[in-house]
């Protein structure tokens, strides 16, 4: 129901709005049509007519009514002929009416020529002639105004019957138009079917192209999504077979770190032994010593002595045994972290940690001498590699004594390239010999 409703609504706006359209056209073709008279009348100049259109305000025809007093029935006939040809003008309704001054005038004229003439001849024929030929002419005037009058009655006529063709042929063509108005109006309203037809159509096609457009986007990011799951896949199959590697590595680098300290271990408790064995005899050999001396010596100044000398003895155990720990601790130090130099020369680079908490250690262990000896690869010449040794050995005495550690305390020493701990020919072995040792000594 809203929906015819609406369609209703639509063709009364249509209609409204040609109907619009056409009385618009038709006024302008009107005043088109006003405007030409007016202009034809300007140019002889005639003013005492006004030509209009004949019809109401909606229903003008193209027949012109002339309005108006002529000056005389010459001019009335001239008003009429010039604007009888116009293109567009189908008829002429002549409303113009003579000045009856004009007439009136004429028949003045004539009386003035009768008495002219009956002045200007003396003769009684010439004025009987003359007095005649101005009753021929009164007749005449009057027979010419009777004939107008009657021509007036036939034009009236003519007008009425024109008028009468004229709104049938109105009539007939408002009928035609209204007929051609509803094929045009039938016309449109098939080419808006049409039109929305090939609309529909087209926004059916746009919308399965949009659609396979759609459909093709979402394979090309499944495509996508797919291929970034199997690069994904791929890149987490590398991690995890470097993780692997690295692992691998990893466990070879322990279980050689392992076995690396499992031999220093070896070594270290072999040492541990053979300090031990050494100061077993060296205990005895002391033991010895301070016997035979005992022995030499009066009663009671050898029991004094033999308490001095096990006195002295027991000290100079306790103190080697207390150098021995220190000496571990500063190798241990050293193990963990290299002293580095710049290149070719004597200046520390990096190890100054180590080398403070080697200084705290050496103010800790006191009574002792420390020997500070560097040593090279052998890359250059042994002058020059024994030279630079000993420059930087002297450096890290400098960095000592500036932590606190008297300088008459540390000996330095450059080795160069004499006391290699690992082979020469290659990179990491050089790397091994590049190294600084602080050992501790005896006062």
């Amino acid at each position: 129901m809203k929906r015819a409703l609406s369609l209703l609504i639509a063709l009364a706006a249509i209609s409204a709005l040609a109907l619009f359209c056409y009385i618009d056209k038709s006024q302008d073709i009107e005043r088109d049509l006003v405007a030409k008279a007016l202009k034809r009348y300007d140019e002889k100049g005639i003013d005492w007519v006004t030509p209009k259109l004949k019809g109401g305000e909606f229903t003008k025809s193209r027949y012109l009514v002339l309005n108006g007093t002529a000056p005389s029935l010459e001019a009335k006939n001239e008003a009429v002929q010039l604007v009888s040809n116009i293109d567009g003008i189908l008829g002429v309704e002549d409303r113009i009416e003579v000045d009856q001054h004009a007439i009136q005038e004429v028949k003045e004229e004539i009386v003035s020529t009768a008495d002219e003439a009956e002045e200007n001849h003396s003769s009684t024929v010439a004025a009987v002639s003359a007095v005649t030929t101005t009753a021929a002419t009164t007749v005449a005037v009057n027979s010419a105004l009777k004939g107008e009058e009657e021509q007036l009655e036939r034009a009236k006529a003519l007008a009425l019957e024109e008028a009468k063709r004229a709104k049938e042929e109105a009539l007939k063509q408002t009928e035609e138009e209204t007929r051609k108005r509803a094929q045009e109006e039938a016309r449109l309203e098939e080419e808006r079917r049409a039109k929305e037809e090939v609309e529909r159509e087209a926004k059916r096609k746009a919308q399965e192209e949009r659609l396979a457009k759609l459909q093709e986007e979402k394979r090309a990011k499944e495509e996508e999504a797919r291929r970034e799951a199997q690069r994904q896949e791929a890149l987490k199959k590398a991690e995890e077979e470097q993780k692997a590697k690295e692992l691998a590595e990893l466990e070879a680098k322990m279980k050689a770190e392992a076995e690396r300290r499992a031999k220093e271990a070896e070594l270290e408790a072999k040492k541990r032994a053979e300090e031990k064995a050494r100061r077993k005899v060296q205990e005895e050999k002391q033991a010895k010593e301070a016997t035979k001396k005992l022995e030499k010596l009066p009663d009671l100044k050898r029991e004094k002595k033999e308490k001095s000398v096990q006195i002295e003895v027991v000290k100079n155990v306790g103190k080697n045994s207390e150098r021995v720990k220190c000496q571990k601790r500063i190798n241990r130090l050293l193990r963990e972290k290299k002293i580095h130099f710049n290149y070719n020369k004597a200046g520390i680079k990096s190890g100054f940690a180590i080398l403070d908490r080697v200084a705290k250690l050496l103010k800790e262990c006191k009574g002792t001498k420390v020997l500070i000896a560097g040593h090279t690869d052998s890359i250059g010449s042994d002058k020059y590699n024994k030279e630079l040794s000993l420059k930087r050995a002297n450096s890290v005495k400098k960095y000592l004594v500036v932590q606190g550690i008297k300088a008459d305390r540390i000996i330095t020493k450059g080795y160069g390239e004499r006391r290699p701990i690992a082979t020469n020919a290659t990179e990491e072995g050089r790397a091994k010999n590049r190294r600084i040792e602080i050992k501790l000594l005896g006062e």
